[in-house]
C-alpha cells in the first residue's frame, strides 16, 4: 500500500566554497572597518588641520585640529567653504575665490597641490596657512582630501631675518674701506661693491679666485701666516700691497676677525687704503735724510 511507504529523500550539496566565499566577504568587511578605525585616528590625533571637502568645495569633514585653526567647532565648520575662510584678496593682489578654484580644479584634474594661503579666522584674524591638497575617491565619487598647517610664526621669523640682513647689507656696504669674507680654503665668500670696484674683478671671477691671488712674494707670504693666525687665535692684521686686474700694487691696511656661522670657521675682515700714509712717510724720511 502506497500509504504506508513513507521515507526520507536526502540532498547533499558542498557548501565549502561558499563558506571560504563568506569567510573572504567577512574578512574583507573586518580589514576595512579596521582601516577606516585607524584612518579616524590618524585624522583626529594629527597635529595639523585635516579637512575633506566634496567635488563642490565644501567641507564635510574636519578633524577637532582642523576647526580649531579657524577658531570654529567642527559643527561651525562644515558646510562652509574656502571662500568663507579667507580674506577678500590675497597678499599677492589675487582674489582668494580665484586662488582656491584655481588649485581646486587643478587637484580634481589629479594634480596634487601645495601651496600657501592667507587665510581668516573667526575672529577676523589674519594667518599664513601651508596648504596641501589630494584628490582622493570614495565610493565612486572624488573627493579633496586638505592638509592645513599655520606657518604665521615661521613666515614672521623669516621676515625678521630678512631685515636682519638687509640692515647688515646696508652697513657693509657703507664701510670705508673693502669688505671680504673668506673660508678656511681662503676662497670668497662675500665681497662688498667697494672690493669690486678697487680690485676691478666682477663678482662672478672672484668666486673662482683665492686671497692669495691678490698678493706676491713677500707679501703673500705675510698674508698666509696672518690668515692662519686669525683661524687659529681669532684675530690679526697686515699691511701688504694689494694687486688689482690692472696690476697696479696698492698699499693696504688689512684686518681679520674669525667668526663662526653654522659650526664653520670663517675670516671676516677690512681693507683699507693706506697710500696717503705711505707717500707721507716716504716724505718724512726722504725731509729727514736731507737733513
Amino acid at each position: 500500500n502506497d500509504e504506508h511507504n513513507n521515507g526520507w529523500v536526502l540532498v547533499f550539496q558542498d557548501i565549502t566554497a561558499r563558506k571560504q566565499e563568506f569567510n573572504i566577504v567577512m574578512e574583507a568587511k573586518a580589514t576595512l572597518e579596521e582601516s577606516e578605525i585607524k584612518y579616524r585616528q590618524l585624522f583626529e590625533s594629527s597635529s595639523d588641520g585635516i579637512f575633506l571637502q566634496d567635488a563642490t568645495g565644501i567641507f564635510i569633514d574636519c578633524n577637532e585640529n582642523g576647526a580649531r585653526l579657524f577658531g570654529l567647532s567642527k559643527t561651525e565648520l562644515i558646510g562652509r567653504s574656502p571662500a568663507d575662510l579667507s580674506p577678500e584678496r590675497q597678499s599677492d593682489g589675487r582674489l582668494s575665490i580665484e586662488v582656491a578654484g584655481e588649485k581646486f580644479a587643478a587637484v580634481l584634474n589629479g594634480i596634487p597641490q601645495r601651496f600657501e594661503l592667507n587665510t581668516l579666522r573667526a575672529d577676523g584674524v589674519l594667518f599664513d596657512a601651508v596648504v596641501i591638497l589630494n584628490r582622493i575617491e570614495m565610493r565612486g565619487s572624488y573627493y579633496v582630501h586638505v592638509v592645513a598647517r599655520d606657518i604665521t610664526e615661521r613666515k614672521l621669523a623669516e621676515k625678521k631675518l630678512r631685515q636682519q640682513k638687509h640692515f647688515s647689507d646696508d652697513i657693509i656696504e657703507s664701510l670705508p674701506g673693502i669688505f671680504y669674507m673668506l673660508n678656511s680654503k681662503m676662497q670668497f665668500v662675500r665681497a662688498n661693491r667697494q672690493f669690486i670696484k678697487v680690485s676691478g674683478y666682477s663678482k662672478d671671477e672672484l668666486d673662482n679666485k683665492t686671497a692669495l691671488d691678490f698678493f706676491e712674494g713677500n707679501d703673500r707670504n705675510l698674508i698666509v701666516q696672518k690668515i692662519q693666525k686669525v683661524f687659529e687665535t681669532g684675530d690679526a692684521w697686515a699691511e701688504a700691497d694689494f694687486i688689482i686686474r690692472s696690476g697696479q700694487k696698492i698699499p693696504y691696511y688689512f684686518t681679520g676677525h674669525r667668526t663662526n656661522i653654522d659650526n664653520q670657521h670663517y675670516l671676516i675682515g677690512l681693507g683699507i687704503d693706506i697710500t696717503e700714509r705711505k707717500v707721507a712717510e716716504q716724505a718724512l724720511r726722504e725731509s729727514e735724510e736731507r737733513w
